[in-house]
């Protein structure tokens, strides 16, 4: 609620004999009042700030939790654990459903945001019945970590939590945050066994791509000549690199919501905005320190490097409503066959066909993909990638020339007094610790903003001043993102001009004329020979199976043109798994998966088999049948196209059309547990 939003009260009385200067001094009494409450919210923040760093443990998380795993106690030490956390009242979790784990990103700010309210990511998981699990970390390293440790320590955590839950139907699902996204897919590379479905939340896995005109902070590297001013940071901070650095980096992508739009937004709603402005600054305002072996493995391999994306790392290649739905719908997008899919999401309507089975008020569905889709959105050409290579061979010249005839000159004048108080001074620091209670002049202002309080004057919302401070505010955003747009435009053009420039390139090592190829992901003989043993397996079972195998080729068969897989038909095909009670959900998936490999090896054999693998019983086939129909109508009714191929899976049955009426899934489950009931 803005100030012209503000209650009424009686400063229109209050300024009534002045006539027409009563506007102007019904706004200067508010201005003043909302300033003493907006120092005192500053005083509280700095306070707050005090206090979290105080604790053993700081974290923002809005659950209890209870630790499982404490990393500083593992054979490589980190300063890492893993905590359960407990379902809030009211939350039934199924102990049969996989677990949720949050990994949350250590990139200068402390741990907690992805449960930092009710509906985070542990608040989404929770409703949806999935028990959750915390991967978190202290403030400052354990001497000598590193990311690799780091790692390690986290396939522990992700081991102990399938340890704990043997009954679930799956592996845990992680959610990598931010920094724990590149992280976690490392490690997933490294370390595939315990994981399921993975969520990368805000990680770019390349810092080189990007598109003309934006993502500015990947020229960050090249224009500040590499990684030798991050290795400089950490020397001088006696080997540990403050993370209110790289919390600075993300503030200076929006320098007026940064200088201005957070302060003036609690300023113009002080009667209000207070609670929510505290609760965010505690989690941003909370910084943690890394290593210097972490931060400079980080800013070399990934940010400047693009290792990860580029194969060279490792042997492998949301908004509330999606947090909702991928907690909801992630057995369905563990059950996709490999590929690429985009998710989406429309809200349900009165002509939704078969809302019963989209729980929530969107549907999702994930439509499948190409990289020719991913390059329509633009993206680096080979003249880019060129000038980002150029860019990692002067910082590693600028590097090596840093630790030969710097660096020790630097580390002999740093202490771990020095590093102190260089930390201290930082800017970001700096703010919270200047208007807390540790600075004399702040003592008053309590006092005063309680008087004010007793005695507030909120201006009325016609006030003519309260249109012209919006209108001053809205210019002052416009003046400072025109000046952020002028200086990542300059930026931009100095990386592209100076790192594209042919005697640079050819002068550390970097064909101008792009006729090498800069990266290529490397391919293990044994890839190759696995795969040929993989095909041979799938050619020698394309006979093999009964009713639910024939089910499945009989749907991926008519659904595969659609190109999309949307959350109603996988229910409905949930609800047909539950009537063949001998299959886990775990093996279902397997299943499905295995079908549609082999529908892509040999698509006219598969049909070709399915008599053989059906029963002789007519009932039962057209029984079967009536199953696919009902999967494929789930999301709406068939094409042309999808009626043309349910005729070719009829034949294929051995009916000569389906059921006119398909029949309830939840009486065909009653009737097959009554056939097995009578047969035992």
């Amino acid at each position: 609620m803005s100030s012209s939003q503000a209650p009424p009260s009686s400063t229109g009385a209050f300024a009534a004999p002045l006539g027409v200067f009563g506007p102007a001094m019904e706004y200067m009494v508010d201005a003043a009042q909302r300033s003493v409450l907006f120092f005192d919210v500053m005083r509280q923040r700095g306070d707050q700030y005090r206090e979290h760093l105080a604790e053993t443990a700081p974290h923002v998380l809005d659950y209890k939790v209870e630790l499982v795993l404490d990393g500083r106690t593992l054979d490589r030490p980190v300063n890492y654990g893993l905590v359960r956390v407990v379902p809030p009242p009211g939350i039934e979790v199924d102990p049969t459903r996989r677990p949720f784990v949050i990994v949350d990103p250590r990139a200068g700010h402390g741990p907690g945001i992805g449960g930092f309210k009710a509906d985070s990511e542990i608040g989404v998981a929770f409703k949806a019945g999935h028990p959750c699990y915390f991967v978190g970390f202290l403030p400052d390293p354990v001497p000598g970590q590193t990311i690799e440790d780091v790692g390690r320590a986290e396939a522990i955590f992700l081991e102990k939590v399938v340890a704990l839950h043997p009954e679930a139907d799956g592996k845990p699902c992680v959610v990598g945050n931010c920094q724990a996204g590149w992280a976690v897919m490392m490690l997933a590379a490294i370390r595939p066994e315990p994981f399921g479905p993975i969520i990368i939340a805000g990680s770019p896995l390349s810092y080189w791509a990007g598109v003309h005109g934006k993502n500015p902070m990947r020229y960050s590297g090249g224009l500040l000549g590499g990684s030798w001013l991050t290795a400089l940071t950490s020397d001088l901070g006696a080997g540990k690199f403050d993370g209110a650095w790289l919390v600075q980096n993300f503030e200076n992508q929006n320098p007026a919501n940064t200088l201005w739009t957070k302060q003036y937004n609690l300023y113009s709603k002080i009667d209000t905005e207070a609670p929510r402005y505290l609760g965010f600054e505690r989690w941003w305002g909370g910084h943690v320190n890394l290593n210097a072996e972490e931060i400079q493995f980080i800013v070399d391999e990934l940010f400047i490097g693009n290792n990860l994306a580029a194969g060279r790392l490792v042997s492998g290649s949301v908004a509330k409503k999606e947090y909702g739905e991928f907690s909801s719908n992630i057995d369905l997008i563990d059950t996709l066959p490999p590929g690429l899919y985009e998710a989406v999401f429309e809200s349900k309507g009165e002509d939704t066909a078969h809302p019963e089975l989209a729980p929530g008020q969107w549907v999702m569905r994930c439509e499948a993909r190409t990289l020719d889709d991913i390059r329509a959105l633009g993206g680096n050409d080979a003249a880019d990638e060129r000038r980002f290579a150029t860019a990692v061979r002067v910082s590693e010249n600028n590097l090596a020339l840093y630790r030969e005839f710097a660096q020790p000159i630097v580390r002999a004048f740093a202490n771990p007094p020095l590093a102190q108080w260089l930390q201290q001074l930082h800017p970001l620091r700096l703010q919270y610790e200047l208007f807390s209670n540790a600075n004399p002049m702040m003592t008053p202002v309590a006092a005063m903003a309680e008087e004010v309080r007793n005695n507030r004057r909120p201006v009325a919302a016609d006030n003519p001043f309260v249109q012209l401070q919006e209108t001053l505010s809205s210019q002052i955003v416009a003046g400072l993102n025109a000046w952020r747009d002028m200086i990542e435009s300059l930026a931009e053009r100095t990386f592209l001009t100076v790192y594209g420039s042919p005697p640079l390139q050819a002068a550390v090592g970097i064909d101008p004329t792009g006729t090498r190829p800069l990266r290529k992901a490397g391919k293990h003989p044994l890839y190759d020979e696995l795969l040929q043993k993989r095909i041979a397996e799938l050619r020698s079972r394309i006979s093999v199976g009964g009713v639910p195998e024939a089910v499945m080729r009989g749907v991926l068969y008519v659904g595969l043109p659609r190109g999309s897989v949307d959350e109603r038909g996988f229910e409905a095909v949930r609800r047909m798994r539950r009537t063949q009670s001998d299959i886990s959900l775990s093996e279902f998936k397997q299943r499905v998966r295995d079908q549609f490999y082999i529908m892509l090896m040999d698509m006219e054999a598969a049909l070709a088999a399915l008599p053989s693998m059906l029963p002789t019983d007519a009932d039962a086939r057209r029984q079967a049948l009536d199953l696919v129909k009902q999967i494929m109508t789930a999301c709406g009714p068939l094409s042309d196209e999808d009626n043309e191929r349910m005729r070719r899976v009829a034949r294929a049955f051995g009916v000569d059309e389906p059921s006119t009426v398909v029949r309830n899934l939840t009486v065909v489950a009653s009737e097959r547990q009554e056939a097995q009931a009578k047969a035992s």
